[in-house]
């Protein structure tokens, strides 16, 4: 439990690794806490064939979310 916690710690290395968008949906609920329906919509204007830090993500999706419940 203490390793899946510090993969996705913000000061941990594993931000500055990119994931592929498929891998990183594919843990949406792990990794951001939302359905991969919502990061589908939240991340429906990226390239689904380039990579991206969890940040990116995590960044993304929350922007979305607040303009979603405005």
């Amino acid at each position: 439990m203490a390793k899946e916690t510090k993969s996705i710690s913000q000061s941990d290395d594993t931000e500055i690794k990119k994931f592929s968008y498929e891998a990183l949906r594919k843990k949406s609920r792990e990794l951001f806490i939302v359905s991969q329906s919502t990061f589908d919509g939240a991340t429906a204007h990226l390239d689904r064939s380039e990579s991206y830090t969890i940040a990116e993500i995590k960044q993304t999706i929350e922007i979305w979310l607040k303009g979603a419940c405005k």
